[in-house]
């Protein structure tokens, strides 16, 4: 199979191939990649295998070519970067959310409050050390100038690393005695505990508990979201989005 490298995640050694015939772009890995011998735009031909995760595919590299200079605006090749969250990386991401793994725990922070932002918030990251509990401040604003601030905790575990619920118990902490904040967000690459979660119906108003699930939903609904005139909230297109809502 023919196809053309769209993608390169800087410093490291994978990339995506756009297909000829199928929209989804296919992952790969090649040491050739940090050696700079397979750039954004070469042509490749390559085979497919699935990969560890059920009805997932990933492609193997065999012979690539020059550069190619195709302008095919459905293929057009870019480069992005792990150390810039912009709409390129976030649309890979929605399309390939292991890459989420790859992120530094700021880098996910940063990630997340860009979410938020698309989501209509007005974010705030918190310093990188002594964040006092939280990641992200996000304000809400509601009619008759009232605002509503959420403080956001965001965990960038191994999908086998669950948080527990010591984790969920400072958060409630910081919540109801520093910020006094009106809602409490923890966010997750990975899952929470039996016990995190009694805590979240416990306190279904006040906090709630997002795992790698919802971060995908998040993903997908990123550039999606509009501004509604009559209430000045801010909700995804009806036609388009994925739950969940927050």
């Amino acid at each position: 199979m023919i196809g053309v490298v769209k993608t390169i995640i800087a410093d490291k050694n994978f990339g995506f191939i756009a297909q000829k015939d199928n929209p989804r772009d296919l992952f790969f890995i090649d040491e050739k990649i940090v050696g700079g011998l397979i750039k954004v735009g070469d042509i490749v031909e390559y085979e497919v295998y699935e990969s560890q995760r059920p009805g997932s595919y990933n492609a193997k590299v065999i012979y690539h070519h020059q550069e190619t200079e195709r302008k095919d605006e459905d293929t057009l090749p870019y480069r992005i970067t792990l150390t810039e969250i912009d709409h390129n990386l976030i649309n890979h991401l929605a399309n390939n959310p292991d890459i989420v793994y790859d992120l530094s725990p700021r880098k996910f922070e940063e990630l997340i409050a860009e979410l938020l932002d698309d989501m209509g918030y007005k974010v705030t990251l918190t310093p990188e050390t002594k964040d006092g509990g939280r990641d992200v401040l996000a304000v809400v604003r509601l009619p008759n100038n009232q605002q509503i601030l959420t403080i956001v905790e965001c965990k960038k575990n191994s999908p086998s690393n669950k948080v527990g619920i010591s984790i969920v118990e400072r958060f409630m902490y910081v919540l109801e005695n520093k910020d006094r904040a009106n809602k409490g967000i923890i966010v997750t690459t990975s899952f929470f505990s039996n016990e995190a979660l009694k805590i979240e119906r416990e306190y279904k108003w006040r906090l709630s508990l997002y795992d790698n699930n919802d971060l995908n939903k998040w993903l997908s609904n990123y550039g999606k979201w509009k501004q509604n005139d009559k209430i000045d909230l801010w909700l995804p297109d009806a036609e388009q989005r994925q739950e969940p809502l927050l």
